[in-house]
């Protein structure tokens, strides 16, 4: 499922580009931006390798984007503003879901 993988990769080059440049007033921490670029860097490796368990650890991140990004659109909306980051993570959601469940049916590619 590389494509994927590629937003997750994406993800971790956005993530690795606020670490590098401390100036960028993005409101995240560099220690948030780590752990998103740990995070994403771990899920493009899942999808880009087809790793049949992602489902689990997929469900748990779908949870804490949704809650995240979910009342970061809303509070955007609220203040009459579109917070177009949040809205595309959340259209990738059901995506990215959506992928790991059917890496539960691929044949087994594990060692």
């Amino acid at each position: 499922m590389p494509a994927v993988a590629l937003p997750f990769a994406l993800g971790a080059v956005h993530h690795a580009l606020a670490l590098t440049r401390p100036g960028a007033r993005d409101g995240s921490s560099p220690a948030r931006h780590g752990v998103f670029f740990a995070i994403n860097l771990l899920f493009a490796a899942l999808y880009a390798r087809r790793v049949r368990w992602t489902l689990a650890p997929a469900a748990l991140l779908a949870l804490q984007q949704q809650l995240s990004h979910g009342s970061a659109f809303l509070a955007a909306r609220s203040a009459g503003a579109f917070d177009a980051e949040s809205f595309a993570v959340l259209l990738f959601v059901p995506i990215f879901l959506g992928a790991a469940a059917l890496l539960l049916r691929a044949p087994a590619t594990e060692p």
